[in-house]
């Protein structure tokens, strides 16, 4: 919008433009925190693991079974108004079960999780056997039993959590389907649910507890899979990662609202859209010469009103344009 006016003795003409670009644009994340429920060795926590079981064993008599926690910080990366358009996630399996004994296919379901958890810091002690060799946890950690160790009201109900929209979410956000044997990398495309676990933690960061990784084939053995944590350092490329491809609104081109003057100073305000920053600029001639940012404006809470100052001593014309970045 172009406005042209003599407040005083100094004309102006206004522009008001939006430069920026509502092009798509792409984050990888790391995971926050990531540990496992462990059924073998139920008040242990795994939180420090350099590689996290989900699935089933199958030795040493009836199997037990293991469950992945993870959790993307997405609001502390991601614009406040950032659409999610698409995402993906990557898992690496360093370990799988012994062929000799067994190493059965498996698809693994992702569901979201509805309650709060403590990550730990307990790892193995002896690296020949690091899954035998768990560590007890110690208070606030998470563990087959407990969301918290040591706070009875944490408990999962029942052991290991439920998936009836309790502790974990009924529907799935995500899946892949794994083969036997290790070295292998798995990335799963979001789906709708899992989008919206994604824009929903944006927008209340307090609701993201993140995912818990399952294998559908609890009732058989042999399906555990060891996959590379945040804390594998081995290859940090194999560390589990959260693609997310978004895109941000075009902020509609305000429109100017008053054009005052007070002695050498010059005040103009103009509409302004929630969460959007505006840079003012200025220059001495219409169609040539470099603009000078003055002050950025906003960003406002709700739809409303900015303002922005100029000293025009001396001036006898100057052009504006608002620009978003």
């Amino acid at each position: 919008m172009n406005r042209a006016i003599s407040p005083g003795w100094v004309t102006v003409l206004i522009v008001i433009a939006t430069l920026g670009s509502a092009g798509a644009a792409q984050v990888t994340l790391f995971p926050a925190a990531d540990t496992s429920l462990w059924q073998r060795q139920p008040a242990n926590n795994l939180g420090g693991m350099p590689f996290l079981p989900a699935g089933t064993t199958g030795d040493d008599g009836p199997f037990t079974r293991s469950r992945l926690l993870i959790r993307f910080d997405v609001a502390a990366t991601l614009p406040a108004n950032a659409v999610i358009d698409s995402a993906s996630i990557y898992f690496r399996v360093v370990r799988a079960p012994d062929p000799a004994k067994g190493n059965n296919n498996s698809e693994f379901n992702a569901h979201r999780v509805l309650k709060p958890w403590g990550e730990g810091t307990k790892s193995f002690t002896d690296p020949q056997v690091p899954m035998t060799s768990t560590q007890p946890a110690t208070a606030g950690e998470t563990t087959w039993l407990h969301r918290f160790h040591g706070a009875s009201a944490s408990a999962w109900t029942p052991p290991g959590g439920d998936f009836t929209d309790d502790d974990f979410a009924e529907a799935a956000s995500f899946a892949f389907f794994a083969l036997a044997g290790a070295d292998r990398d798995y990335t799963a495309d979001l789906n709708e649910t899992g989008l919206q676990d994604v824009r929903d933690w944006l927008a209340d960061p307090g609701s993201n507890h993140g995912w818990v990784l399952r294998s559908l084939s609890e009732n058989f053995g042999f399906t555990a899979r060891q996959f590379a944590s945040r804390e594998y350092a081995d290859n940090p490329a194999h560390r589990p990662q959260l693609t997310i491809v978004y895109s941000l609104p075009q902020p509609v081109p305000p429109q100017i609202q008053s054009i005052n003057r007070n002695g050498n100073q010059l005040t103009i305000r103009f509409s302004a859209q929630a969460g959007v920053v505006y840079r003012p600029q200025r220059r001495a001639a219409v169609h040539s010469g470099a603009w000078t940012d003055l002050p950025a404006v906003g960003p406002l809470a709700t739809a409303g009103t900015l303002s922005f100052v100029d000293d025009v001593t001396g001036q006898s014309e100057r052009y504006y344009r608002v620009v978003t970045p």
